[in-house]
């Protein structure tokens, strides 16, 4: 009976190391991928952005805009920049939709993140993004492309510069949302 005893406390002792090691990778890991992912942000220059997005008739004034790289979920090949309009300022890195979404229910910022393709079949477009605002109850809000326009002055290393615009009021479940907002970003590097 005590070698069975000491047998589970063995058996136990090692399910319980190995949890904690698995624990910590994930938490190390995490850290090298928010570091690596945030290396990428670039916190633009407050009030680089002018319009107006209006959501279930409720307008704000949208006045910074945010940018980062990823890689794009439509053509692993082809890198994305996102862009997140607010009418506040964004706290520092902040780039997770859940987080941005979180943030927009509190009602802190009001806003939207765009992903607009540099390549591939739809270049040069804007192919989906989200809306974060207090009136959203479920956890996100996700729309796809053909629902806003882009119209780019300046697009090269490091500037981002042009409008985007929703042609007329867009019906999303629930919801109305347009906008047309002027805007001049910083590129972080490559």
């Amino acid at each position: 009976m005590k070698k069975v005893f000491q047998c589970s406390m063995i058996i136990i002792l090692f399910l319980f190391l190995g949890f904690f090691i698995s624990c910590q990778k994930q938490e190390d890991a995490k850290t090298e991928n928010t570091t690596q992912t945030e290396s990428n942000i670039k916190n633009s220059v407050p009030k680089n952005a002018t319009g107006t997005f209006t959501f279930n008739k409720k307008a704000v004034t949208i006045n910074y805009v945010y940018t980062w790289y990823d890689t794009s979920n439509l053509d692993e090949t082809v890198t994305d920049i996102h862009l997140v309009f607010s009418d506040n300022p964004v706290p520092n890195n902040t780039h997770s939709i859940f987080d941005l979404q979180d943030l927009g229910r509190e009602e802190k910022i009001h806003g939207l993140k765009v992903v607009y393709m540099t390549g591939g079949m739809f270049k040069d477009t804007i192919v989906g993004g989200n809306i974060f605002h207090k009136d959203i109850a479920d956890r996100s809000l996700a729309f796809g492309g053909g629902w806003i326009e882009v119209e780019l002055t300046t697009l090269d290393e490091s500037i981002m510069e042009g409008k985007i615009f929703t042609q007329e009021p867009q019906d999303l479940f629930d919801h109305t949302f347009e906008l047309n907002i002027s805007f001049k970003a910083s590129l972080p590097s490559k």
